[in-house]
């Protein structure tokens, strides 16, 4: 980080959040890996299974379908903190400093009540799914647990859009929401 945005932090009521954001997402992107490189290592051993003894796990499979959809979950909301999420950058760009400004800023916004629209639901449909108990059919492992990615991944991806508003919002210049990491 520069000196310049050390000191913008120092100053800014947020800095806080900013500063404890980054090292969350950070982790978040540790758990991504892990559950990718354990994915790999799941399959690569299933196919070894195949080939050599001749024999396949009934659960390699189901373990990496959940394992991808936590990390799309968790690397939804690393994106949006970094400004890696698809946007439509060309209406920005044709408009003056200051109203590019408040355009970043209302699809910062929009981002934030969909990440909280799928923080919400998601719990509730958690909730509904620790009430059934069902587990998965190879693994075993509690659906609810699955399902839990939705409203942690809403929570993130409110975090990480809110953090690029704060940024959009300090710094010198206009900047996309979308691209302020």
């Amino acid at each position: 980080m520069s000196r310049a945005a050390s000191a913008r932090r120092s100053f800014f009521p947020a800095g806080a959040l900013l500063g404890v954001s980054d090292r969350l997402f950070f982790l978040v992107e540790g758990v991504c890996a892990a559950l990718f490189l354990g994915s790999v290592l799941v399959l690569v051993g299933d196919i070894a299974s195949r080939a050599v003894l001749n024999q396949s796990t009934s659960w390699a499979a189901e373990i990496v379908r959940y394992a991808i959809i936590w990390m799309v979950f968790l690397g939804a909301g690393v994106a949006a903190r970094k400004g890696a999420h698809i946007a439509i950058r060309v209406f920005a760009e044709l408009l003056p400093g200051p109203v590019a400004r408040l355009f970043d800023t209302a699809m910062g916004a929009l981002g934030i009540v969909a990440g909280a629209a799928l923080c919400f639901y998601g719990a509730a449909l958690v909730e509904v799914m620790a009430g059934f108990n069902q587990t998965s059919p190879a693994a075993r492992l509690p659906m609810w647990g699955v399902y839990l990615a939705l409203p942690v991944g809403g929570g993130l991806i409110v975090l990480g859009f809110l953090c690029a508003l704060v940024e959009l919002w300090t710094r010198d210049g206009p900047r996309s929401a979308a691209s302020a990491g």
